[in-house]
């Protein structure tokens, strides 16, 4: 097995050390041959794992394409409704709509909720179906809890836990009805 780079430096299998060569830099034309077998990457490989009976690539998709994130106060008819960074802590629910166009096969992305002290509150995962365009979304109740005021992210990600998109959003305490609050003297 031969690992011949563009430079045209190579190495015979019994040359390499250990049975892994990682962090192979981006953008170089990898060409490997075992017996009647060749195979030429030009893709970013991050590991290639080696052994005498051959090798094994561990191929990476194309990333999602992610032409939409909003935060809303509701979504219907596969549309977000009041895209916002502020909600009130008496609103019900925080929603995260997604749209993506040229899906190619089916994915799994991660909805990570994260809050200023609280960390990560919850992760979502959701399957994304091969379309030309694929709309989809989830919510976060807010139970009208105390902890849930202050700044949040949501982060979007692939199943290879790269970052498809973020985006934040402020949890703010209830506003009091003036009328209600106001006492009037005689």
């Amino acid at each position: 097995c031969n690992l011949c780079l563009i430079e045209n430096i190579e190495w015979e299998f019994d040359d390499l050390t250990g049975n892994k060569i990682k962090d192979l830099k981006e953008h170089y034309q990898l060409s490997l041959e075992t017996g009647k077998q060749s195979l030429v990457l030009k893709e970013k490989i991050q590991e290639i794992e080696f052994n005498k009976k051959g090798f094994n690539l561990p191929m990476r998709p194309k990333p999602l394409t992610l032409n939409q994130l909003e935060i809303a106060k509701d979504v219907i008819d596969r549309t977000p409704i009041m895209p916002t960074q502020a909600f009130k802590l008496s609103e019900d629910k925080v929603f995260c709509f997604l749209d993506f166009t040229d899906v190619l096969q089916e994915e799994t992305v991660t909805y990570h909720w994260y809050h200023e002290s609280l960390g990560e509150v919850i992760s979502v995962e959701q399957k994304v179906h091969p379309a030309k365009r694929f709309r989809t979304w989830v919510y976060k109740s807010l139970h009208n809890k105390q902890e849930y005021l202050g700044h949040w992210r949501v982060i979007i990600t692939d199943r290879y836990n790269r970052i498809l998109g973020s985006k934040e959003f402020t949890i703010s305490a209830s506003e009091e009805n003036p009328s209600l609050t106001e006492t009037v003297n005689p």
